[in-house]
């Protein structure tokens, strides 16, 4: 991890924060820290309810933990979104942001923003938009569950994971994923998602290795995901 320098001005002018004073967006970069993370690992979990930050680039998916069963994807993360938002009221939140692909994500002091928002109307209008725009993305991608297929689920990802890391593109579309990552992403039990990756590779769509989805043919791919 290393301090940000100009990308935190590039992370506040695509983040909820954008419109803020100059005085208030100073007041912000204190303490700001850039992280990048792998794809596969970790940015949040439930033990860290104070972490609070802005993706800048890549895709992360945000999972919630119930105690007994598996955790479920309920929606994606993209550049410009917080992470952490539920830290900005002091909630307790039952879920888990993961990156899809590699992510640089810059962490803010949790406190100070949280102070910011309950002083300054802006912010606090700002920050009520960006939870009721992240409610959206979890009813959004919910209704896209309940309608695909694994199938489509399946190929929605991997073209997503592709497509929000440019690093990943430039070297022959590969996706570093396990199986069982890839199944919690979508919902779905491993092996559904290890026989439907099978299915996708012989029909020399995709090719598997492992740890590693390398996307072969990247319009049939896109229709599979639409059909």
């Amino acid at each position: 991890m290393t301090s940000p320098s100009n990308l935190f001005a590039v992370a506040l002018s695509e983040s909820f924060l954008r419109d803020l004073p100059p005085t208030v967006v100073g007041a912000l970069q204190r303490g700001a820290i850039l992280h990048h993370i792998a794809a596969g690992q970790m940015i949040v979990d439930e033990a860290q309810p104070d972490w609070f930050g802005i993706l800048l680039s890549g895709l992360a998916r945000v999972y919630i933990d119930p105690p007994d069963s598996p955790p479920r994807a309920v929606r994606d993360v993209r550049p410009g979104a917080a992470v952490g938002i539920a830290a900005l009221v002091g909630a307790d939140h039952p879920v888990s942001v993961r990156a899809v692909s590699h992510c640089r994500v810059l962490q803010l002091d949790h406190h100070r923003v949280r102070a910011i928002v309950e002083r300054e109307p802006s912010a606090a209008r700002a920050a009520l938009g960006e939870v009721v725009a992240r409610l959206f993305d979890t009813y959004e991608g919910l209704a896209t569950d309940t309608r695909a297929s694994v199938r489509q689920r399946l190929a929605a990802w991997l073209l997503e994971a592709v497509d929000a890391n440019p690093d990943v593109a430039n070297q022959d579309n590969a996706v570093i994923v396990t199986h069982e990552t890839l199944a919690a992403g979508i919902g779905s039990a491993r092996e559904v998602v290890s026989r439907s990756l099978e299915a996708l590779a012989r029909a020399r769509i995709i090719e598997l290795s492992r740890g590693h989805i390398r996307v072969l043919d990247r319009p049939r791919l896109q229709s599979v995901a639409t059909r």
